[in-house]
C-alpha cells in the first residue's frame, strides 16, 4: 500500500494523548451516604493516583480512531511500480493557431502548418491535446474530449484535417481573448478529467505575434500558474507593409486618407488609384515607421468604389472601400388643424425649433383632416406629431407607421385623443378627461435616468420648474401597459409618457406647448426636449456607411431591408424583425435592397491589423504569462510531478478512503457506546432510606 500525502501519517503519533489521559486519570473514591453525619468530623476525600490503564478496549479504540483519521487524510491506494507509474501520464497541450488576416501575408500560413505538424511529431498516445483557431474570437476545433475518443492512430489526422479546413479570415486579431480561453480550456481539463496530468499544462502559440493584436483582455485575467506559454512565431520573407485608411473629415467636397507604413518596411514610395479613373495615379511619400495624410477630391471617387495602394511587399490591407454617407433628410409629418404660421398652434413652434436647423435636413409636412395618407407618406416619415383626434383610418395608418418603425409624439389637445392611444396600443380601457389647475401646475418628480432627460441630468439643467402648466388631459398609467413615466405634475398626474409599439416608440404628452396650455415652448427646454426624444426615438441617428470586419451594422429602421447583397454577389434575405446585420466577415460593398431603394455601405479590414511589426515577447511577460522554450530532454522535476500525477489518479480511481472512512465511523459508534456503558450511574444510595 502506498499513500498519496504520506506527510498526514505523522498523525498516528497523536494515539499517545488518550494514552497519556488514561495513564494519569484523577478520581475520588465511591461515595456512600449515610442518614446523619453531625457526630463525625469533616475530613477532605482523599485522592488516589491512578498509573495503570483500566479501560484497555476503550483506550483501543480511540487510538484506532485516530489512526484512521491520518490513514484518510494521507489518501492510502495500491500501488504500482515507479516506472509504470512514470510511462502512464503525459503532457497535457493547447496548440493555438493564429488565423487572422495578417496571417495572409506571403506564407505565414503555410508556415504555421509546418509548425503544428512539427509539435504533433513529438505527441505520444498518452498526450491530450486541444486545438483552438482565433482572429476575432477564438473557436475550438478539436477538444481534449474529441482527442480523448479518437483512435491514437487518427488523432494526428483529425487535428491536420481541422486545421487544413480553416484559412485565414479579414478579422483582427484578438490574441488576448485567446490566451484567456486556452487558459481555461487547460484548467478545466485538468479539474474535470480524473486522468489528466495535475499542475502540468502548455500553450504554443503559433502566430505572427503582430503590434496590432489585441491584448486588452489579458490586463484583467490572473494568468495560472500551473500553464507555460510557448510562443512559436512565423515570420514574413519581406516584413515590409504600408496601409491606407480613411479618416474623419469636415470637407464633404474632399477624401482625407491616411498612409502608414511599418518601422521595418524596405519601401517609402506609394501610388494611389480610384476605381473611377485608374490611369489618375497619386504618388505618396511615407518613410518607414511614419504615416501621411493625403487629400482627394470627392470627384475623384466612385459613388461606391474603391482606392488602390500599390507598391507595397504585402497587398491584404492595400485596398480600402469607400461608400457615401446614406440620405441623412428626416421628414416630420404634422397631423392637426393649425398652419406653418399660426402662433397659437403646435406646427409654428416645431417649424421653430427644427425647421432652422439646416445640419439636421428636417423636411416638415403637414397633413389636415381632410388630406389623405398614403403608403408614400409613411415611407418618407420618420417622425408623426399628432395634435388632433384622429379618425378611425387615421388611426389604423398610425398603427402602421408605429409597426413600421416610425416614432409617434401624441400632444393631447383634447380628451377625445385617448381613442388614438387606445387603438395603437390595443387598451380598451384608457379614459382621459380634461383638468385646468388652480394657477398652473409644475413638473416634478423627473426620471432623469432615462435616455430623454438624460442630458439634462447636470444640476445647471435639472430646474423644470419654470414651465408652468395651465390645462392639460389626465390619463391614466394604469390603462397604457408597459409606459414608462419620464416626468410628473405635481398633483400626481403624469406629463411625459414613452411606450414600445411594435418596432416603433410612442412618445404621449398630456400637454401640448400652445401657448394656452403651457409655456413649454417659450422655455430653453423646449428645443433640446424634443431633440432627446428624437433622439431616443431613433430619428436622429446617424447611419455611417464605414464600418470594419466582424461590426454589426443597424438596419435602417425607417425603410424596411428586405436583403443584403454581399461582396461576392450572394444574397442574404433579411427577416422583418431583423434590426441588426452581422455578416460582415469580408471586406468590401455590401448593398442593402430595401422598399426605399437601394442603399451602400463598405466594410474594410482593422487598421490595426495593418500593424504587422512583430511584437516584444516582453510585451506578454509583463501581463503575468509565464513563457517557456520548448524542449524534448527530461526534466527531473517534471518526472516527479508525472509521478504524483500518476498516482493522483491512481488514488482517484480506487478512492481507498471512503472505505477508512466508513471503519472510522464504525468505531466512532463502539467508542461512544463502550464509554457510555462503562460511565454509567450506579444507585443513588447505599445506606437506609428515612
Amino acid at each position: 500500500m502506498s499513500f498519496l500525502y504520506p506527510l498526514f501519517l505523522a498523525g498516528i503519533a497523536a494515539v499517545g494523548v488518550p494514552i497519556v489521559l488514561h495513564l494519569i486519570r484523577r478520581h475520588t473514591r465511591k461515595h456512600v451516604t449515610f442518614s446523619s453525619l453531625m457526630f463525625l468530623s469533616p475530613s477532605p476525600p482523599r485522592l488516589r493516583h491512578r498509573s495503570r490503564v483500566e479501560q484497555w478496549p476503550l483506550l483501543l479504540l480511540r487510538c484506532l480512531m485516530l489512526c484512521l483519521l491520518a490513514m484518510i487524510f494521507a489518501r492510502p491506494f495500491w500501488g504500482q511500480a515507479a516506472d509504470s507509474q512514470s510511462s502512464a501520464i503525459s503532457r497535457r497541450l493547447v496548440l493555438l493557431v493564429d488565423t487572422s488576416a495578417s496571417m495572409q501575408r506571403e506564407d505565414l500560413w503555410g508556415q504555421a502548418l509546418t509548425q503544428v505538424s512539427d509539435i504533433l511529431d513529438t505527441v505520444t498516445d498518452t498526450d491530450r491535446v486541444c486545438l483552438i483557431r482565433f482572429d476575432g474570437r477564438p473557436e475550438i476545433l478539436a477538444g481534449f474530449d474529441t482527442w480523448a475518443q479518437t483512435d491514437p492512430s487518427q488523432r494526428r489526422a483529425l487535428v491536420t484535417q481541422a486545421l487544413k479546413a480553416c484559412v485565414p479570415s479579414w478579422d483582427s486579431t484578438a490574441l488576448g481573448q485567446a490566451l484567456v480561453v486556452a487558459a481555461e480550456t487547460l484548467e478545466e481539463d485538468r479539474l474535470n478529467d480524473t486522468q489528466a496530468l495535475a499542475g502540468l499544462g502548455q500553450v504554443v502559440l503559433i502566430s505572427d505575434l503582430q503590434q496590432g493584436a489585441d491584448l486588452e483582455a489579458l490586463r484583467s485575467y490572473e494568468w495560472p500558474q500551473t500553464v507555460s506559454l510557448v510562443v512559436k512565431t512565423v515570420t514574413p520573407a519581406k516584413p515590409s507593409n504600408a496601409a491606407v485608411q480613411r479618416v474623419a473629415q469636415s470637407d464633404p467636397q474632399t477624401v482625407t486618407l491616411r498612409v502608414t507604413n511599418t518601422e521595418v518596411s524596405a519601401q517609402d514610395q506609394f501610388v494611389l488609384t480610384t476605381s473611377q479613373d485608374p490611369l489618375q495615379r497619386t504618388e505618396v511619400y511615407v518613410s518607414a515607421g511614419h504615416s501621411t495624410i493625403v487629400s482627394l477630391p470627392a470627384s475623384a471617387q466612385a459613388s461606391s468604389g474603391t482606392l488602390q495602394l500599390s507598391g507595397d511587399d504585402q497587398s491584404f490591407d492595400n485596398t480600402l472601400y469607400l461608400a457615401q454617407p446614406w440620405d441623412q433628410q428626416r421628414t416630420l409629418l404634422y397631423l392637426g388643424p393649425d398652419g406653418p404660421d399660426d402662433p397659437q398652434g403646435l406646427l409654428f413652434y416645431l417649424n421653430k425649433a427644427l425647421g432652422s436647423d439646416t445640419s439636421r435636413s428636417f423636411r416638415i409636412l403637414s397633413k389636415r383632416a381632410g388630406d389623405p395618407l398614403t403608403d408614400e407618406d409613411l415611407l418618407q416619415a420618420q417622425v408623426v406629431v399628432v395634435g388632433e383626434v384622429l379618425s378611425s383610418d387615421r388611426q389604423a395608418w398610425l398603427a402602421r407607421a408605429l409597426a413600421a418603425g416610425r416614432m409617434v409624439l401624441v400632444a393631447m389637445t383634447s380628451p377625445a385623443q385617448v381613442a388614438t392611444l387606445n387603438a395603437v396600443t390595443g387598451s380598451t380601457t384608457g379614459q382621459s378627461s380634461r383638468v385646468t389647475a388652480k394657477g398652473y401646475a409644475m413638473l416634478s418628480r423627473l426620471d432623469f435616468k432615462h435616455p430623454v432627460l438624460a442630458s439634462f441630468m447636470a444640476p445647471q439643467f435639472m430646474d423644470f420648474s419654470r414651465i408652468h402648466v395651465w390645462q392639460y388631459c389626465r390619463v391614466t398609467p394604469e390603462d397604457l401597459p408597459n409606459a414608462r413615466i419620464l416626468a410628473w405634475l405635481d398633483d400626481r398626474d403624469p406629463a411625459w409618457l414613452t411606450l414600445p409599439v411594435g418596432r416603433g416608440l410612442l412618445v404621449v404628452s398630456t400637454f401640448t406647448w400652445q401657448p394656452d396650455h403651457s409655456d413649454l415652448a417659450l422655455s430653453s427646454k423646449f428645443v433640446p426636449l424634443l431633440y432627446a426624444m428624437l433622439d431616443y426615438g431613433g430619428v436622429l441617428t446617424e447611419q455611417s456607411p464605414d464600418y470594419y470586419v466582424g461590426d454589426s451594422v443597424v438596419l435602417p429602421a425607417q425603410a424596411k431591408v428586405l436583403s443584403v447583397q454581399l461582396p461576392g454577389g450572394d444574397t442574404v434575405a433579411v427577416a422583418s424583425d431583423q434590426s441588426v446585420f452581422t455578416q460582415t466577415g469580408e471586406p468590401g460593398l455590401y448593398r442593402l435592397v430595401t422598399e426605399a431603394g437601394p442603399r451602400v455601405f463598405a466594410v474594410n479590414l482593422d487598421p490595426r491589423e495593418s500593424r504587422t511589426a512583430p511584437m516584444p515577447e516582453e510585451d506578454l511577460e509583463q501581463l503575468g504569462l509565464a513563457l517557456n522554450p520548448v524542449t524534448t530532454e527530461a526534466d527531473p522535476g517534471m518526472e516527479q510531478i508525472k509521478r504524483h500525477a500518476s498516482a493522483l489518479a491512481m488514488e482517484r480511481g480506487q478512492k481507498f478512503w471512503r472505505t477508512l472512512l466508513c471503519v472510522l465511523l464504525v468505531v466512532c459508534f463502539m467508542e461512544m457506546g463502550l464509554a457510555g456503558w462503562l460511565t454509567r450511574s450506579g444507585p443513588v444510595s447505599s445506606g437506609e432510606q428515612p
